[in-house]
Order: structure tokens, then C-alpha cells, then sequence
């Protein structure tokens, strides 16, 4: 059964598969890191070629700015968010403190 399994045993076996990949050369052991993945790899996607592909970049996209409005009380620092849709169909909500109409800040 699974949750019968001790999770040092699992551990230790993850360990020894590691161990015998170095041994046979499928990885290498270099300090805290293994290797061996890209250069497997390596030859294949030389022999593929370049992927087509449009640029990839954080900077092609403008981050989306709030669709929220900040409503503020004219009294006091009290703050609110509300959507245009709830703004323009029941109107402002009111301070809790003092009872004013809230403004857009």
C-alpha cells in the first residue's frame, strides 16, 4: 500500500537510483548538481533545428491596469473600491464613520 510506504525508504532508493546513473555514466556528479539531461538532449535538437517561434517577452504585453475605482470619504482616509457598472447603478456608497457620500480619489 502507498501510505504504508516510509517516506526515508523512498529517499534512500531516489538515492541509489542517482548513485547508479553516475555509475554508468548516464549522469554526472558535480558537486550538489547532477548532469546529464542536456547533454542527452544536446544531439537531438541539433539534428530538429530551430523551433519557429515569435520572440518571447515580458514587455510585448501591458500589465492590465485595476478595473476597480478608488472611492475615498472628503472627511476622512477611508478608502473603497467599486466597479463603474455598481457606481453608475446605485451610486456611491456612503462612509461608515460620518455618513458622507464617497468620492472618487
Amino acid at each position: 500500500m502507498p501510505h504504508e510506504v516510509d517516506p526515508a525508504e523512498l529517499i534512500a532508493e531516489a538515492g541509489a537510483r542517482l548513485d547508479r546513473g553516475v555509475e554508468i555514466g548516464l549522469i554526472q556528479n558535480i558537486g550538489f548538481e547532477r548532469i546529464g539531461v542536456k547533454q542527452a538532449v544536446a544531439p537531438i535538437l541539433e539534428a530538429i533545428g530551430p523551433y519557429p517561434h515569435a520572440e518571447i517577452s515580458k514587455t510585448a504585453r501591458p500589465k492590465q491596469g485595476t478595473r476597480l475605482l478608488k472611492l475615498q470619504c472628503p472627511t476622512c482616509p477611508y478608502t473603497v473600491r467599486i466597479t463603474r457598472k455598481w457606481l453608475d447603478k446605485v451610486g456611491p456608497p456612503a462612509c461608515p464613520e460620518h455618513g458622507d457620500s464617497m468620492r472618487e480619489a
